[in-house]
């Protein structure tokens, strides 16, 4: 966030997963900056309820390899269980596994 609140212009940007803040998810969301979510919320109800506050237009995942949680190394293939837990308890149900991989793709500038 220091770095957009320095005017640069900059054509995509995304915050990595910070599961401590709804008023920095709020600014994010209206600055339509990406933010990735991680393993924590197969592991937290309340950095899982935290990650609802992200649009859902800008909600990324992450495997926050090799950080261990709960005393088990993650893996890159948590990300899928990272995807299923969010799209599975999404309040609004606006999330689906199309939705994360076109932000992936928007995300990368891929066609």
């Amino acid at each position: 966030m220091n770095l957009y609140q320095r005017n640069l212009k900059l054509e995509t940007l995304a915050q990595t997963w910070f599961a401590h803040s709804r008023k920095l998810l709020r600014r994010t969301n209206e600055e339509g900056i990406f933010v990735s979510v991680g393993p924590s919320i197969l592991f937290s109800e309340e950095a899982l309820n935290i990650a609802f506050a992200i649009d859902p237009k800008l909600i990324l995942v992450e495997t926050d390899t090799p950080v261990p949680f709960n005393g088990k190394p993650s893996n890159p293939a948590w990300v899928a269980e990272v995807a299923d837990k969010l799209i599975t308890n999404h309040p609004e149900k606006q999330l689906t596994r199309e939705t994360i991989f076109d932000n992936t793709q928007r995300y990368l500038k891929k066609p």
